[in-house]
């Protein structure tokens, strides 16, 4: 996939409002009153972990988010696999969203800039967790407080009626 440091200009405004949002997006969510669950598709130790760009395994969580029971976005968290990651890693096997934690003081997690992509490969990547029309992605890197305080983030923002009713 081919990433880049400004989003699609074909992408709707209000939607991108959301796309370059840095803060918690399910915080957004419960902000509005909007009922959202997170479903767990995954958690795996996966050896390359190129979708994030670095060397090595990594444990990879994809989770689906869904509002009103629908699909509405897609995402995966990336944690190197290291034994000083290993209370991060931990994390993965919770139910609950990542930034429930990743956003809470004591963590002083520092997100980087976003890259976006809208290339084709989306698709395919998309539809092999079982899921259809992506509209764009992000991904960024969380820093802690020392190098073994790493992840990963990848969010993938689909194409559903939802993003109207919470774009306004």
């Amino acid at each position: 996939m081919i990433w880049q440091a400004e989003c699609a200009d074909e992408i709707a405004a209000d939607l991108k409002l959301w796309v370059k949002d840095p803060g918690s997006t399910c915080a957004k969510l419960k902000e509005k009153g909007m009922p959202f669950t997170v479903k767990i598709c995954s958690v795996q130790r996966d050896n390359a972990s190129t979708m994030m760009g670095w060397k090595g395994p990594a444990w990879r969580r994809t989770v689906i988010l869904l509002l009103q029971d629908q699909p509405w976005m897609l995402a995966q968290t990336w944690i190197p696999d290291r034994p000083n990651c290993r209370a991060l890693i931990e994390k993965l096997h919770q139910s609950t969203p990542i930034g429930e934690w990743l956003y809470r003081d004591i963590y002083r997690f520092k997100r980087s800039a976003f890259e976006f992509t809208s290339d084709k490969m989306l698709n395919s990547w998309v539809e092999a967790c079982g899921i259809e029309n992506p509209i764009v992605a992000r991904r960024s890197c969380f820093d802690g407080q020392t190098a073994d305080d790493t992840l990963g983030l990848i969010e993938v923002f689909l194409q559903h009626r939802q993003w109207e009713m919470v774009c306004d």
